[in-house]
């Protein structure tokens, strides 16, 4: 379970700190989260005395799937385990993919408007040497400086 936890908090940590694009992040969490679910579900080598150890003790099971203890084995507790588990991956994954492209667009609206401020102050510089260089040639460079130095204040 701790290994289930910290693969699903490092694929949720990667996918919002990571510089890759919204494609690779999705697709990258997407592979290991189904290796996770491979990796739990997978079956596990039995061994020969079918002894299961539960909290450091060992309890044996006799050929019925009955303990020592008298209780059943669960299959459809396995079952219902297992179909949380897809779901929770299941929904693990449309937030990845939502944040990914949440993010995605995030970063390329305020590129864009990066883009579109620089273009503004590259207009305004522009009109305020233009603006300077007519009021030079109107009336006298001495004049023009106190004018200046007058609406600065």
């Amino acid at each position: 379970m701790f290994l289930c936890c910290a693969t699903i908090l490092a694929i949720i940590q990667y996918c919002n700190f990571c510089q890759l694009s919204f494609w690779m992040r999705s697709v990258f969490a997407t592979i290991t989260g189904l290796a996770l679910l491979l990796m739990l579900y997978s079956p596990v080598p039995s061994s020969s005395n079918n002894a299961v150890p539960v909290h450091g003790q060992n309890f044996s099971m006799s050929g019925d799937g009955v303990s020592e203890l008298g209780l059943n084995s669960s299959p459809r507790l396995f079952d219902f385990l297992v179909t949380e588990a897809i779901l929770a991956f299941f929904l693990l994954l449309l937030l990845v993919w939502f944040l990914n492209l949440e993010s995605e667009v995030s970063y390329r609206l305020h590129y864009h408007g990066n883009v579109e401020a620089d273009k503004h102050r590259s207009k305004i510089q522009t009109m305020r040497d233009q603006a300077e260089w007519l009021l030079g040639n109107i009336i006298p460079i001495h004049v023009a400086d106190q004018l200046k130095v007058f609406l600065a204040l």
